[in-house]
């Protein structure tokens, strides 16, 4: 029976982003990360379903799986807060995780599962099961320090933005591409500050415009 938690059993390309990953939400949170899971055989993952870890039809493993090795569970590595998201501390790792091309979440009550999906997040456990698996998961370049700054998620935004563009995104005037995080909200803005800037200014000329014409 495996259950592996080394990095170094995952597909290659994913082993290097997984170990940016690590160190970027090291970063964020202040917290040092744990690996819970990389690879795992079937015989584990019918362990798991008959523990109440996995869902009851899910004998086999996917993402997971020894051949696909696309996927990692992590963990907050701080004795009695392993899985504890009072501060948000997944709901942090996991905007890391969509702005390096990860898949996050898979399901609320799995906060902690990160996965390559491919280029566009959409590949199927079907296709792994078929044995079609994802291209090559670019390495993720660290933004340097002269690089203008992109926000993605809501919880990146400055906080001087922050509820400016959350009405934006529930008056479903932003959208972003399609892709949401674990509250429903875009997770692939792609907004600079001069962007957010640039926004703010519309919204009071025509919030004028409006005054002018009543």
């Amino acid at each position: 029976m495996i259950n592996s938690t080394k990095i170094e059993d995952l597909r290659p390309d994913v082993a290097a982003n997984c170990r940016i990953f690590l160190e970027l939400c090291k970063q964020e949170t202040g917290f040092p990360l744990g690996i819970s899971s990389t690879v795992r055989d079937d015989e584990w993952q019918r362990y798991a379903v008959s523990q109440g870890w996995a869902p009851k039809t899910a004998t086999v493993p996917t993402f997971h799986s020894i051949k696909a090795g696309l996927a990692f569970d992590i963990f907050r590595n701080v004795k009695g807060r392993e899985w504890d998201n009072s501060d948000k501390f997944f709901d942090k790792c996991g905007a890391i995780a969509l702005k390096m091309g990860f898949v996050w979440p898979i399901s609320k009550s799995d906060l902690g599962h990160i996965q390559w999906g491919g280029p566009k997040r959409n590949w199927t456990n079907a296709q792994i099961l078929r044995g079609e698996y994802p291209p090559e998961m670019p390495l993720y370049k660290i933004e340097s320090e002269e690089e203008e700054m992109r926000y993605n998620t809501l919880s990146e935004i400055p906080n001087y933005a922050k509820s400016f563009v959350k009405s934006l995104c529930d008056k479903k005037i932003l959208v972003g591409g399609g892709i949401v995080d674990a509250d429903g909200y875009p997770a692939d803005m792609n907004l600079t500050d001069d962007m957010i800037r640039t926004l703010m200014l519309t919204e009071k000329r025509l919030a004028k415009i409006t005054d002018d014409l009543k």
